[in-house]
């Protein structure tokens, strides 16, 4: 797809590839690796909490390459998967360490039959979960608007930041509940209106956020592709339905 000639198409920067787990690290004052190390000092027990879209699966995402002492087996739970897989049973060895993404999304019987296989396995367990669930503490997710403010000047290139005038990061975190995924949606939807009203060339390709994220570097330039519809929420080129899967963050 080309647009006017001599303007070289421009990339949504809310796109998936910028904002999804693992594109772009989880910024944390003093950096991820002590999460790492009261993780092995509480015994490879812990859970990270917070609202939906907070940004728990991307600090997941960032945290579980510097658990290497540990042999891991992971799971990811969402509202249209909230059963365990049956071959979950037993966890591999040495030094067993089970995550699981979306924790809250078992029941209240579910959740306590893992803790106790893990416990007489002698295995780790690691979660992701809207409400404490009695592990050990590792971190609280929530965004405020400041940390907000912060992944838009790693997000949004200096030609793309008239998008975010007139915006109120705070007041559109009070909105969507402190999910940053849903802010980071609406601007998709917002820079789409904007590309267009500003009369530059058509984007020509990137999906809308499916992830959420708290860190980061400015995202590259891409080549242009084809706005051919896909599946939501990770390839469609409108905005998808939000979805409440805890992998998501």
């Amino acid at each position: 797809m080309t647009g006017r000639v001599g303007r070289a198409p421009r990339v949504n920067p809310f796109s998936t590839r910028f904002v999804e787990p693992g594109a772009i690290p989880y910024h944390l004052p003093g950096g991820v690796a002590g999460l790492a190390d009261r993780f092995r000092a509480d015994g490879g027990r812990g859970e990270l909490v917070g609202p939906h879209g907070s940004g728990k699966s991307t600090l997941l995402a960032s945290l579980l390459p510097l658990l290497t002492d540990f042999t891991v087996r992971r799971a990811r739970l969402g509202t249209s998967n909230r059963t365990l897989p049956p071959d979950l049973w037993p966890l591999p060895g040495p030094r067993p360490l089970l995550v699981i993404d979306g924790f809250e999304q078992l029941g209240w019987f579910a959740r306590r039959r893992v803790v106790r296989c893990c416990r007489r396995a002698g295995a780790g367990l690691l979660v992701t979960t809207h409400r404490s669930v009695g592990l050990p503490p590792l971190h609280r997710t929530d965004v405020t608007p400041a940390a907000l403010a912060w992944v838009f000047d790693r997000l949004v290139p200096p030609a793309d930041r008239g998008v975010l005038d007139g915006f109120d990061p705070a007041l559109r975190l009070r909105a969507h509940r402190g999910s940053l995924r849903d802010v980071l949606f609406e601007l998709y939807d917002r820079w789409e209106d904007w590309n267009a009203a500003s009369g530059a060339a058509p984007t020509g390709c990137g999906p809308s956020p499916a992830s959420v994220t708290l860190a980061g570097t400015p995202p590259p330039r891409v080549p242009p592709c084809s706005r051919s519809p896909a599946a939501p929420p990770a390839s469609a080129p409108a905005r998808p339905a939000a979805s409440s899967s805890a992998s998501a963050g």
